[in-house]
């Protein structure tokens, strides 16, 4: 007999003793106990059965310790709740977009995203709280924990009503290094009360940046060392280097590194 992780089935058996003695019913699953009575209704939930055959059995005893058994050989299946029209990674500046569009969905409560850095894996799950299942079936996670130059795998594991997980595909990103040293406009601008500067390294180096004001005075040493090779981000909290908060005006950033110097404008509001 073939059953789909996930199900529960019902199990009985008819006895009866010719002395009319009562009898008692012990059911087991693979050896562990299952239940007491004539029927049992066992629910083959895999992370319980991980093989893919298990034994029911049935032991059947009098209180003169006659007994007798009987056993039904389960074969168990994963039934595939969900169907996949689309799963893909896009690489989006210094992220990976993890997208997917399932074309059915059964019995789905929601999706882990899994990563590995290596094809074989292991995988682990990136998002803490379930990605939850979707009426439209079209989905989006955003993995921002990448490295330039670095190579990812991932995989979709689905968990149904039943408790049951099944991993789906498996796709990749490699995340390209910066051709040249860059420095971007910081983003927002105008600000209030922060904002973000991002800067791009081909290879590892050391890197000085920092803020000034109108007059060309220094404000705020954001870095001063070493950086690796990949796309970096600093964010500037509108203070100086004393922790007093800076007037509102047009600043300056400026970032320098070998054979590169570039400064950039930007104005705080308040």
């Amino acid at each position: 007999k073939t059953i789909s992780y996930g199900h529960s089935e019902m199990f009985g058996v008819r006895a009866s003793d010719v002395d009319g003695v009562p009898l008692n019913y012990t059911w087991e699953v693979d050896g562990s106990y299952a239940g007491d009575s004539y029927i049992s209704q066992i629910a083959f939930i895999q992370e319980q059965f991980p093989d893919s055959t298990v034994i029911v059995e049935v032991k059947i005893s009098d209180i003169y310790n006659a007994e007798t058994s009987m056993r039904w050989y389960i074969r168990l299946s994963v039934k595939a709740s969900v169907e996949l029209s689309e799963f893909m990674a896009v690489v989006d500046d210094n992220s990976v977009n993890v997208e997917w569009q399932t074309s059915k969905e059964e019995g789905t409560v929601g999706f882990y995203v899994l990563k590995s850095t290596r094809k074989s894996g292991p995988f682990e799950a990136v998002n803490t709280e379930l990605i939850p299942s979707r009426s439209d079936g079209k989905y989006r996670y955003i993995d921002k924990d990448v490295k330039a130059g670095s190579k990812y795998y991932y995989k979709l594991r689905e968990i149904d009503i039943y408790g049951t997980s099944t991993d789906h595909g498996q796709i990749e990103a490699q995340i390209a290094l910066p051709t040249s040293v860059a420095l971007a406009q910081n983003y927002p601008n105008p600000f209030n009360p922060t904002t973000t500067i991002r800067f791009e390294l081909p290879a590892t180096n050391n890197v000085s940046l920092s803020v000034f004001n109108a007059t060309g005075q220094l404000v705020r040493t954001l870095a001063n060392g070493e950086f690796a090779a990949g796309v970096h981000q600093l964010t500037w909290d509108a203070k100086d280097d004393a922790g007093m908060h800076a007037p509102s005006g047009i600043y300056y950033y400026r970032m320098t590194t070998d054979g590169f110097s570039q400064t950039r404008k930007l104005l705080l509001l308040k």
